[in-house]
């Protein structure tokens, strides 16, 4: 619960925020120079990148020509033909023959291109495909000129490959076809012969002259029907390149009459080629009825038709393929040709500052802030004010003390740096209990610690003998039921005392014992509990006598001073503190974990307790210092 609590005040701790903040300054500043040095020398001593880019189209009915082999070709594959050796190369020939279309090459630029090796270019050339149809190619060079001139050159050879790569398709498709229809042509006329030579036989045998002539209808109706079924077939892909072709609004009228017409010309033809089919079929079957000669004159009709159907398609086909030939010239285009660009890329002595600043402000706190939640203890009074919300009421030096009365009365009467942090302390509490004097008597002051060894029993003390020396009635109580030294400090008996007077067995006059110091008593932790399992030191302290007592203590003297366990170690403080005027945390920096004093402070807190202010004992010279400058 108190780790659900610690997380939650975190994020929401602006004090603590800006303290990293602070915290992080010296190295957020060392990085940013360190960076901005790096960056100057960079951009100074770096060479200049120059990106120069042009843009090809491919022209999409070049792709619709394509035969089933080359329709492969789509934008991916012709991206990736851009960054080829072979297209390099050849960007490098016409540069260095200076064939290029898009801008002009200089003298220098091609005497520079000489030296450049194909494979070497490819490392500066990107090629990227933007859908449909659209290639941009980049040149990245140390040189603008060249770059420019790179990028142009590549594309035209991109260009000039690529049409020679569909033309080279396309043009073993035409010789094909020339083969066939040469063939062809060669079965025709010897068929044409047979059909000769029989008829000249058939006239020797005396043929009816109407057989001959029905022969002769059936040889034109055959021919005429192959001749209108190419023109059929034409007249419907031209029909369908109308339909495909996009019209707009001046056009729309001239558009629509064009249809109308192949429409109309289209169903002439149908009606003209069902009409010499039907005369065809009617012919064949009143050949029929003549001789054996006459049926093979029929055949070899027949066969002629067959061949020039073959032939006519042929001939279609041939049409197509030469089209395709003058479209492949023309399968893409540069739509914007690359410049010489006078801006290098990259982010500039300005951008990289920019980035350099924000990545040492983020690495700085970052390290900041990794550093103080890596490691468990506090290490300095910025980070103690971040966790209790307030500068510690005063900072006790490290010294060397011998843990005696005499010792430090002697210091205590002098102007040792340890006295005027004490003097420090009783001045700020004296302010507090002036503050608070409205709402009440503000006599009874507990002081406890997180761990143990952090020296709240020597800041008791202390803290007892400095209001003392001012001439008020001061009593401290040991409250330290389980390790009690404050009888051993001051010299006095410790036989009687606290847990004797709330035990009833002792008087509290009895109990109080007096000390070499004028105006302090104290009241030592007692005996009567030394091997007791009965009773526990948070049951008495519990019980309505200790109320009691501290009602009587605050009748009698000015200032009620009790020395208690550490909270971490013991249940006794979280008890007695409900019972104080308010609650001095005596800490010792590098010493207690930072949870554990956020813990302490998180108790204090659930109990509803006042809590002064913190006390920093056993500080270096270097912390006092820090105190002394931001405190006064």
């Amino acid at each position: 619960m108190a780790g659900g609590i610690q997380s939650e005040q975190r994020s929401i701790d602006w004090h603590f925020c800006l303290w990293a903040f602070y915290r992080s300054l010296p190295i957020t500043i060392t990085l940013t120079i360190s960076s901005l040095m790096v960056v100057a020398v960079y951009e100074f001593k770096s060479p200049k990148s120059y990106e120069a880019s042009s843009l090809v189209r491919l022209h999409s009915q070049a792709q619709n020509s394509l035969s089933p082999q080359a329709s492969n070709i789509d934008l991916k594959t012709a991206t990736q033909l851009v960054k080829t050796f072979l297209t390099v190369q050849e960007a490098l020939k016409l540069i260095q023959e200076q064939k290029l279309t898009t801008m002009d090459v200089s003298e220098s630029v091609r005497q520079h291109s000489i030296s450049l090796n194909p494979q070497d270019v490819l490392n500066f050339v990107r090629a990227r495909g933007y859908e449909p149809d659209l290639i941009r190619i980049s040149v990245r060079h140390n040189l603008p000129e060249v770059a420019a001139v790179l990028a142009n050159g590549i594309a035209e050879a991109f260009i000039a490959r690529l049409n020679k790569e569909i033309l080279a398709e396309v043009t073993d498709e035409r010789r094909f076809i020339e083969t066939q229809l040469k063939a062809l042509r060669v079965g025709l006329q010897r068929l044409d012969k047979q059909i000769l030579e029989f008829e000249r036989k058939l006239s020797n045998i005396n043929v009816p002259n109407e057989v001959r002539l029905l022969v002769h209808f059936v040889k034109i109706f055959s021919t005429e029907l192959v001749m209108l079924e190419a023109e059929i077939r034409n007249a419907i892909r031209t029909g369908e390149q109308l339909h495909q072709f996009p019209s707009n609004t001046e056009h729309a009228a001239l558009h629509q009459r064009f249809l109308e017409d192949f429409e109309r010309r289209g169903a002439e033809l149908e009606e003209r080629r069902k009409f010499l089919t039907t005369l065809l079929q009617q012919s064949h079957r009143q050949l029929r009825r003549f001789p054996k000669q006459q049926r093979e004159l029929s055949d070899l009709v027949r066969r002629l038709q067959v061949l020039g159907q073959a032939y006519t398609s042929l001939l279609s086909r041939m049409q197509s393929v030469q089209n395709k030939e003058v479209m492949a010239l023309n399968s893409a285009t540069i739509v914007n040709a690359a410049f010489v660009p006078n801006r290098p890329v990259g982010l500039g002595l300005f951008g990289l500052s920019i980035l350099a600043l924000s990545i040492s402000l983020v690495v700085g706190i970052g390290i900041t802030l990794l550093s103080e939640f890596a490691r468990p203890s506090v290490r300095d009074l910025g980070e103690l004010e971040s966790i209790f919300g307030s500068r510690p009421l005063s900072v006790i030096p490290k010294a060397k003390l011998r843990m005696e009365f005499g010792s430090l009365m002697q210091i205590m009467t002098s102007r040792h740096i340890v006295a005027e942090a004490f003097r420090t302390l009783r001045a700020n509490l004296r302010f507090v209990i002036m503050n608070r004097s409205s709402g009440g008597e503000v006599k009874v002051f507990l002081i406890t610690s997180t761990i143990k060894g952090e020296g709240k029993s020597f800041v008791t003390a202390s803290l007892g003998i400095a209001f003392a020396q001012i001439g008020k009635r001061v009593v401290i109580v040991d409250a330290n039921l389980v390790n009690p030294c404050m009888h051993k400090f001051f010299g006095v008996d410790g036989t009687d005392g606290l847990s004797d007077v709330l035990k009833g067995v002792v008087s509290l006059d009895d109990a109080l014992k007096g000390t070499r110091a004028a105006n302090l008593q104290l009241l030592p932790s007692g005996t009567h509990l030394k091997g007791s399992t009965s009773i526990t030191p948070v049951e008495l302290f519990s019980s309505e006598p200790m109320r009691d007592l501290l009602q009587r203590l605050k009748e009698r003297f000015d200032l009620v001073l009790i020395d208690t366990s550490p909270m971490m170690a013991f249940a006794d403080t979280n008890i007695l503190a409900p019972m104080a005027d308010g609650v001095l945390v005596v800490v010792e920096l590098e010493r207690a974990a930072r949870k554990a004093i956020e813990s302490v402070k998180e108790q204090l807190e659930l109990a509803q307790v006042k809590i002064i202010g913190t006390v920093v004992n056993k500080a270096s010279q270097k912390q006092s210092y820090e105190y002394l400058i931001v405190h006064f």
